[in-house]
């Protein structure tokens, strides 16, 4: 019987690379990735490499753009959320109230972007990401495309 190797992928360069790789041939992909010195390991939750790798590059970006921010001392969007939801007074919520804040946060980020700094941020950008989770809009994510939703479930 022949053994399988199991699969590995790097993506960057020193001091900002992420690396994906299996456990066990064919098993569910992971992504490895050093944050202030600490290794912070996560399954990807699937097996398509494809995926995998673009969601490296995702995170890669991300990292970056972050490391500029905080290089600028100014404060990207991402890093605002992750700092909120890190506060003790975020933690000190029930856990449901915790998810359904995440999640919140969540549809504002994929909508607004992790990695723009907040000073650029205004009224109207609130106004069109409310008005596109009102209209159904499928860049928001959790919102289904076409399913808009009403006034009082618009949290976020």
């Amino acid at each position: 019987m022949k053994h399988r190797k199991c699969w590995s992928k790097s993506v960057g360069e020193r001091g900002a690379k992420v690396r994906l790789y299996e456990d066990r041939p064919g098993g569910p992909l992971f992504r490895s990735v050093y944050v202030n010195g600490k290794e912070v390991r996560k399954s990807l939750g699937h097996r398509d490499k494809d995926l995998a790798i673009r969601q490296a590059y995702e995170l890669l970006q991300s990292l970056l753009s972050n490391q500029q921010a905080f290089d600028q001392e100014t404060l990207t969007i991402g890093m605002a959320v992750q700092l909120y939801l890190e506060s003790p007074q975020n933690l000190s919520k029930k856990p449901l109230t915790q998810r359904c804040d995440r999640r919140d946060w969540e549809r504002v980020v994929a909508f607004l972007g992790a990695s723009r700094d907040v000073a650029t941020l205004s009224e109207s950008d609130v106004l069109r990401c409310t008005m596109a989770r009102r209209q159904g809009d499928a860049s928001l994510k959790g919102v289904a495309p076409g399913k808009p939703v009403r006034d009082r479930n618009d949290r976020a």
